[in-house]
């Protein structure tokens, strides 16, 4: 019983902060959010990323593509990204 308790306590804290990075990242990144709702379809758009990393989530490329959103859910075209190769 010790180690099911122990076991699924680590289980809940790993899930916990799994889900903390979740909540930080969407705040993090509200800002993109609201530009997105705002912007017009099928219009050429330019990604300039000063600083790509996200403290919320650990990565230090994050947002690296987060501008082809756009391109995906607006039918807009961004510069130039790695979706130019055919696959290989």
């Amino acid at each position: 019983v010790l180690y099911q308790t122990v076991l699924a306590l680590a289980c809940v804290l790993f899930l916990g902060s799994k889900a903390n990075r979740t909540l930080e990242f969407a705040a993090e990144s509200a800002d993109f959010d609201r530009i997105m709702a705002t912007v017009e379809p099928a219009q050429r758009a330019l990604a300039i990323n000063a600083d790509s990393g996200s403290p919320a989530s650990g990565v230090p490329n994050q947002y690296d593509h987060h501008a082809l959103w756009y391109q995906a859910e607006h039918r807009g075209f961004v510069d130039f990204n790695f979706a130019w190769y055919p696959p290989q």
